[in-house]
């Protein structure tokens, strides 16, 4: 690319204001600055998408990971000392709440998250993918219901029905419909109890990891509502992606990208907005 042109592009991409003379003083490949540059874009634009579509912010605060270390896959890592033996180290020891998020950090947690996701749809695929409650569910449906369910199902294992405890059942089943009245619309709990069960664990599984990822704001009750849980992971997936072509391509750019703002120490710097870093 000629140098009138990549000086075009550069002016382009970078922030208004940006002295393009110190980054062609370094000597490296700008083109692969300008690439790097495009991708941070796309990576703006997905971290936009997920937050209007899931009110997930993937570009995460300080404050938000200093919280995600509650997770131990996230918090815990593997180093190695001089002597070449790996250590087991808590990233939460010695950090402050305000100590900036490094791609590393970052890449973690999107492959942690990623991995939860991946399970949770494949207990769908095998639990809940009826749906016969979806469009009713809720945090408080969900352990009204389940508990219900399991009272139900108590006294339908208790042996001979007697006459209080068929009462019991009946009234069981009015309380359910009550919850989920448009679901259980001309159907009845003893012919759908096992479905209804097994789609009830996977609402509370959604809602335990939920709580789990709480400082992340995920709502997986909404995402399946919503039938996203596809569109969620592949865009954590390309996130993921996109850091790892700026690290892969770094060390050639390394001090181009630092006179542009651009560090993986603080992933801040990376995440663009309305052209401003």
């Amino acid at each position: 690319m000629e140098t009138k042109t990549l000086r075009r592009v550069l002016a382009k991409l970078l922030p208004e204001g940006t002295e393009l003379d110190p980054l062609f003083d370094t000597g490296e490949p700008l083109e692969v600055l300008a690439e790097t540059l495009r991708e941070l874009e796309k990576l703006s634009r997905l971290r936009e998408w997920t937050r209007e579509m899931f009110g997930i912010d993937l570009a995460i605060s300080p404050q938000t990971f200093f919280a995600l270390l509650d997770i131990s896959a996230i918090n815990f890592v593997e180093t190695t000392d001089r002597n070449l033996e790996v250590e087991i180290k808590s990233l939460k020891e010695g950090r402050k709440e305000t100590d900036p998020v490094t791609v590393g950090n970052l890449n973690a947690t999107l492959r942690e998250l990623y991995r939860a996701l991946e399970g949770t749809a494949e207990i769908y695929r095998n639990n809940g993918r009826d749906g016969i409650l979806i469009a009713e569910i809720s945090n408080e449906k969900t352990e009204s219901g389940r508990a219900l369910l399991k009272e139900w199902h108590a006294l339908s294992g208790a042996g001979i029905l007697n006459l209080a405890s068929s009462w019991k059942r009946k009234s069981i089943e009015r309380d359910f419909s009550t919850l989920f009245p448009e679901a259980m619309k001309g159907r009845k709990l003893a012919d759908s109890f096992q479905k209804l069960a097994l789609e009830m664990e996977f609402y509370h599984h959604c809602i335990a990891l939920n709580i789990k990822w709480k400082a992340l704001n995920l709502d997986l009750l909404a995402v399946f509502q919503g039938k996203g849980i596809a569109s969620l992971m592949e865009n954590i997936q390309e996130v993921g992606n996109l850091l790892w072509n700026v690290v892969y391509k770094y060390p050639k750019i390394s001090q181009s990208s630092e006179r542009a703002g651009l560090r993986l120490d603080d992933i801040n710097t990376l995440f663009l907005s309305g052209g401003e870093r």
